[in-house]
């Protein structure tokens, strides 16, 4: 039989099909009764036809006219196949079909649901500018050529799951619209070149142990949802380039293999990646958190991006005192600063003006002393519990070193901070030598006074005590100590 007699008896059948009109019993796919479709016979069934020779769909449909469902499941095409302008109106099926010459589905509309699953693709296939209106799915599909999907529509639920890509694959500025539901790769496996450029995903999209064997591109793709690549494996690199990354979940995902170039995070400096922002939900320990955080500042270094680092190193410090912090309680820095200025305010008062304190006064001071202690001793039990596997020495210096860090200077990131404390550190001398008279000359001087507690600054007083040495040794170490912080964060914003 020739090719002209093959094809007009197919497009003979279509035309039947379409001449009768509808048949809601006959054309639907009663899932039910029949899961793996075996059984479904529309009026255009093509279940298990080899169509050897050259068809061309398109030169047959009439203006106006479309497909109605179709089946071509177990279908073998030997020939070239073009669907191209086709507007297929009910549900339509390739599962486990093999195309062995280029098919061509180039502008087609598939108003319903569109299935392509388990079948074979050994030469390109040309999806550019098709509308999927339907569920779509490409389950388990092997493509060994080129397969193009450059500004395709997808309204509805799409999946690439276990689907194989042997060569280069594009969705340039191609729209997955569903909102409800992520577009999933999961399992696929990329081959060669992948290329996401100005790529849209309304409802997020699932990488979830994809293999990615080349590059795979992402310039200027959206994701308005959850995007996850946890458990991607990638012999080469993920580039995100102008990418908004504030909905992209990095929880058990191969980080070391992403490249970001000019990608936004937030709006806020420092602020909180997407994992953070949904610990809750996501059960992300903080632990977990600040591991994340510090390979996205080694990723950060090696790519000099100086901002970034800054970001990183930010996020990295603020997740590790979150987890000191929850190892036992320890009385916030700014407590623990009113204690202390409450003694000294009690000493300052005993030495200015002979006051003796009675035994009760001494037994308030000492119970002053205690109160710092005082949590600690309570929560010690809890403490040691959550640390047995910890040294807890260790674990005691990184919560006071990193809550003091974060108090005097953010983590080194925040000058105007810095300053202002180091401006604090500056007057107070000023400020407690006009109230309370700490040096020898009085309040006569007390300008000349204050001036003593400076660093590099030399002034004689012969009548000087012990204790105020020692006040003028902790005025001029906190002092040199926090001016270095503001050179060191200041550097830091310069330099980023």
């Amino acid at each position: 039989m020739g090719a002209k007699k093959f094809n007009g008896m197919v497009f003979e059948r279509i035309q039947k099909v379409i001449d009768a009109g509808e048949d809601e019993e006959r054309d639907r796919r009663d899932i039910l009764l029949d899961p793996l479709m075996g059984g479904w016979n529309p009026r255009c069934n093509f279940t298990g036809t080899v169509f050897p020779y050259n068809i061309y769909l398109y030169e047959f449909i009439e203006e106006g006219d479309s497909f109605p469902p179709i089946n071509f499941t177990k279908s073998i095409f030997l020939g070239k196949t073009s669907f191209r302008k086709v507007r297929f109106e009910g549900s339509t099926y390739f599962n486990e079909t093999k195309f062995h010459d280029i098919a061509i589905f180039a502008d087609a509309i598939f108003v319903s649901d569109v299935e392509f699953e388990n079948s074979q693709i050994y030469e390109y296939a040309i999806f550019t500018n098709t509308f999927f209106l339907g569920e779509t799915s490409f389950l388990a599909t092997e493509a060994k050529k080129q397969i193009h999907f450059e500004q395709a529509r997808f309204k509805k639920n799409v999946k690439f799951n276990a689907m194989k890509f042997n060569a280069p694959i594009y969705f340039d500025r191609a729209k997955f619209l569903y909102k409800n539901e992520e577009v999933s790769f999961k399992y696929a496996i990329f081959h060669d070149y992948s290329n996401f450029e100005h790529t849209k995903f309304n409802g997020g999209a699932d990488f979830n142990l994809a293999f990615f064997k080349e590059w795979a591109y992402f310039r200027n793709a959206e994701f308005d949802k959850e995007t996850s690549f946890a458990g991607a494996i990638s012999k080469e690199t993920v580039l995100m380039e102008s990418v908004d990354l504030s909905n992209l979940k990095f929880a058990e995902t191969n980080i070391e293999s992403f490249k970001f170039i000019d990608c936004s995070w937030s709006e806020e400096r420092f602020a909180k990646i997407y994992d953070e922002k949904h610990q809750i939900d996501s059960n992300c320990s903080d632990t977990t958190l600040a591991e994340i955080y510090r390979r996205l500042k080694k990723i950060a270094r090696e790519s000099a991006d100086e901002e970034q680092t800054s970001h990183w190193h930010y996020r990295e410090k603020e997740m590790t005192r979150r987890v000191v912090d929850s190892a036992f309680y320890f009385p916030t820095l700014p407590v623990s600063l009113i204690c202390i200025l409450l003694l000294f305010t009690s000493y300052l008062f005993s030495i200015s003006y002979d006051y003796h304190p009675s035994t009760l006064n001494a037994y308030l001071e000492k119970t002053f002393l205690l109160l710092p202690l005082i949590p600690i001793l309570i929560q010690y039990r809890n403490f040691k519990n959550k640390t047995k596997n910890c040294q807890i020495s260790k674990n005691w210096f990184s919560k006071i070193y990193l809550n003091v860090y974060h108090f005097i200077s953010g983590y080194g990131e925040k000058p105007i901070k810095a300053g202002l404390l180091l401006f604090a550190l500056i007057i107070l001398p000023f400020c407690i030598q006009l109230a309370f008279s700490i040096t020898p000359n009085g309040p006569k001087d007390w300008i000349k006074g204050a001036m003593w507690y400076m660093p590099l600054i030399k002034i004689k007083f012969d009548e000087a005590v012990g204790y105020q040495y020692l006040l003028k040794g902790i005025s001029v170490t906190l002092i040199t100590l926090q001016a270095a912080l503001f050179g060191f964060a200041l550097r830091n914003k310069l330099r980023r």
